[in-house]
C-alpha cells in the first residue's frame, strides 16, 4: 500500500502539490490531536480483530486535499470503521457515486464500494487519470486504464479476505453535470460539493433521479446539521455511531 511521507498538518492538494504543515500553533495542535486519534483508532481496530492489516494500510493511505487534512482524514477513518459493515450490502453489490472525490479512491473502497463513479473536474485532463493509474499500479502492477468512452481503471486489492476487483469510472465533470450511466445503490459526499442543499435535499437532483430504492447516502454536510433538522423528504435516516446514513425511498 502506498505510504505518504506527510507530517501531521501537511497535505497534498488536487494538483499534487505538497503543502507544508500549518504554522498556526492552535491549528497545528488540532492536527496533531487528530493524527494521534486516527492512529489510535486503527491500532485498536487491529488489536480487536475488527480489521486486517491490509485494510489498516488502506486507512493509513487516505489523504484529504484541504488545509485541515488531518481532521478531515480522521473523519474518513472514523466513518470507514463505523460504517463499512452497515453499508456493505448496497456498496459492495451495486454502483457507488463519490461526488467531489478528487483522487481519493481509498475512502469509497474502505466504505465497501467496488464499482465506483469518481466525479470530479480533476479528471477532465488525461494527465491526472494517468497519475492515478500509476499510483494504483504500485498496489497492483496489472491495473489498467481504458480510455474508450468513460475512462475506467480496473485493479485488484486484498483487504484481508483475498483479492477483490475494483472498478473506478472517472467522470471529469462538475458534479451538477454528472449523469450516472446506471442506477446507483450508494452515494458519498464528503466535501459538500453541492455547497449546501438543493431544495433541502442531501444530494443533487441529477443524482437523486438515478437512485435505486434503498440506496444509501453518506453526506457529511447533512450530518453536521442541527439534530432537530427534519429528515429530507423521500429519505429515511439511521444513526450508526456518530454518523447518520440516509436511505432512499420513493425514488
Amino acid at each position: 500500500m502506498i505510504e505518504q511521507d506527510i507530517p501531521p498538518g501537511g497535505f497534498i492538494d488536487e494538483s499534487g502539490v505538497v503543502t507544508a504543515p500549518i504554522e498556526d500553533d492552535a491549528l497545528r495542535e488540532k492536527a496533531r490531536i487528530a493524527y494521534d486519534r486516527k492512529q489510535t483508532l486503527i491500532r485498536q481496530a487491529l488489536a480487536q480483530g475488527k480489521i486486517a492489516q491490509e485494510y489498516a494500510a488502506l486507512l493509513q493511505s487516505m489523504q484529504t486535499a484541504t488545509a485541515d487534512n488531518e481532521v478531515a482524514t480522521l473523519e474518513k477513518v472514523e466513518a470507514s470503521l463505523q460504517l463499512k459493515d452497515e453499508l456493505a450490502e448496497q456498496f459492495k453489490t451495486g454502483r457507488v457515486a463519490y461526488m467531489g472525490s478528487g483522487t481519493d479512491w481509498q475512502f469509497a473502497v474502505a466504505l465497501g464500494g467496488r464499482q465506483i463513479d469518481m466525479v470530479d473536474e480533476v479528471f477532465a485532463g488525461a494527465g491526472r487519470r494517468e497519475e492515478l493509474l500509476e499510483s494504483i499500479q504500485e498496489i497492483d502492477p496489472h491495473a489498467t486504464l481504458n480510455s474508450d468512452g468513460i475512462p475506467t481503471i480496473q485493479f485488484g486489492i486484498n483487504l484481508g479476505k483475498g483479492v477483490e476487483s475494483i472498478e473506478l469510472k472517472l467522470f471529469g465533470t462538475n458534479v451538477t453535470q454528472y449523469n450516472a450511466p446506471e442506477p446507483l445503490t450508494g452515494v458519498v459526499e464528503f466535501a459538500g460539493p453541492t455547497k449546501g442543499f438543493v431544495q433541502d435535499q442531501p444530494i443533487l437532483p441529477n443524482v437523486a433521479s438515478k437512485l435505486s430504492p434503498g440506496a444509501r447516502i453518506l453526506n457529511f454536510d447533512y450530518m453536521k446539521r442541527p439534530i432537530a433538522a427534519p429528515t429530507p423528504q423521500g429519505f429515511e435516516s439511521k444513526s450508526v455511531g456518530k454518523f447518520t446514513i440516509l436511505s432512499a425511498v420513493n425514488h
